[in-house]
């Protein structure tokens, strides 16, 4: 279990503190996750927003939200405000974190449509027909390590039959956004000469032509492929109320720090004012300086504690973000093994009921008892054959004698052959 610390949101609550200091408003009704919780009730979205996910519903925590989660892939799911925007000029902030095994893969659209959720639902730009507004894309477009793209559309140019989606974008930059651990701030700054985006204070394109009509509804739509990244959403913070112009911008941002540093100067001085009003009081009341010192001194050391603990706080909190990434990658990978290691299993009870639906005793029985049999046959009937064999195959006694005379009866005339033509030979005298 990873423990996660709100040390962030006191530093959202002192940002929107600062927006209405320095002239903007806060729309509550197209923000969520400026609160200390995103919703009061885990099971339900953001007050003002709609959801929905497909093939399962986003998982809601006290601080985030979960489009898609990281096992299984293929999910879809869409977040979207109730209320149009009725501000000509606005900034939209959105505060997203992206983690997943490698080489996953996902989209994160933030769109700004004239329909809403009853035209886009969770459609991506790849699966969309037509429609009339504006799309982030936040994906790993060029295999670059991540890339975030803008496209307009007046609902004339069907993206769904485009041969090449990808070169209708009229902006884009390359960042990385995966396995960070961190959430990633995308800005859109909208002004009556100026259409800007910013990721984590680093413009990314700007342009002066561009200018998007009110009246339209925001949404956030995430979408996981088969090896998943899991999109999660922290804030959403919608700010109007002063003039955005392309030329003093700038200007505008330096006035606006200058105005924090004088507000921060202003709060030390106060601060310090009234520990010495309060010192004051205490010596005035009890008279001893001594005793006051050491509550200094105790309230000093009580601040730099202070202080420590919080730096060892969001040192926690990193290698806590760390360990979770980890952690998820883990998951990642067991969860693809747990897959292989069921699939093992099916074939080896296959392959056991097959064994055991067959009788094989009763085979092997049988072959048994034909073995016993033919040896039996054997044993019995082969000597009687043997014998059989011997008697018919034997010669006979006349037959041996019969031979036997006929055989001396040619060496006899042979013989009486021989001394007859050796007396009728004429003899030779020397």
């Amino acid at each position: 279990m990873v423990c996660r610390f709100s040390s962030r949101r006191p530093l959202v609550l002192l940002a929107l503190v600062s927006l209405r200091v320095l002239g903007q408003q806060f729309d509550a009704k197209l923000s969520f996750g400026h609160e200390n919780s995103i919703t009061p009730d885990t099971s339900s979205p953001p007050k003002g927003w709609s959801m929905q996910g497909d093939p399962y519903y986003p998982k809601i925590y006290s601080d985030r939200i979960v489009l898609t989660p990281v096992y299984p892939g293929n999910a879809k799911a869409a977040l979207w405000a109730d209320n149009k925007n009725n501000h000509p000029e606005f900034v939209a902030s959105l505060f997203f974190r992206v983690n997943g095994p490698d080489g996953g893969d996902g989209s994160l659209h933030l769109w700004y449509e004239k329909e809403g959720r009853r035209k886009v639902g969770s459609s991506t730009i790849h699966t969309i027909d037509k429609f009339d507004g504006l799309a982030l894309v936040v994906d790993n477009y060029g295999g670059k390590g991540g890339s975030i793209r803008a496209f307009l559309n007046d609902g004339s140019t069907d993206y769904k039959t485009a041969q090449n989606i990808d070169s209708l974008a009229f902006g884009h930059c390359n960042f990385q956004y995966r396995n960070l651990g961190r959430p990633i701030e995308l800005k859109l700054t909208h002004g009556a000469s100026i259409f800007k985006l910013e990721v984590d204070e680093t413009e990314c394109f700007t342009s002066q032509t561009i200018k998007l009509p009110h009246d339209y509804y925001f949404g956030l739509v995430a979408s996981s492929a088969s090896n998943p990244d899991s999109f999660e959403v922290f804030r959403y913070f919608l700010n109007y109320g002063v003039h955005v112009d392309g030329h003093d911008q700038q200007q505008q941002q330096q006035q606006q720090q200058q105005q924090q540093q004088q507000q921060q100067q202003q709060q030390q001085q106060q601060q310090q004012q009234l520990q010495q009003e309060q010192a004051s009081g205490y010596r005035s009341q009890d008279g001893s300086t001594e005793q006051f010192d050491r509550l200094n001194r105790r309230l000093d050391e009580l601040t730099r504690l202070i202080a420590n603990l919080d730096e060892r706080t969001s040192r926690l909190s990193e290698g806590s973000d760390k360990h979770y990434n980890e952690l998820v990658k883990s998951y990642a990978r067991i969860s693809q093994l747990n897959t292989k290691l069921e699939a093992i299993e099916r074939v080896v009870h296959a392959i056991k009921a097959d064994v055991e639906g067959k009788e094989f005793r009763e085979h092997l029985a049988s072959l048994q008892q034909t073995v016993e049999d033919t040896h039996s046959s054997l044993m019995r009937h082969l000597p009687q054959t043997l014998s059989h064999i011997v008697t018919s195959a034997a010669p006979r006694m006349s037959v041996i004698i019969f031979l036997f005379l006929i055989t001396q009866i040619l060496l006899f005339g042979g013989y009486f052959l021989y001394k007859r033509r050796l007396k009728m030979q004429p003899k030779k005298y020397l």
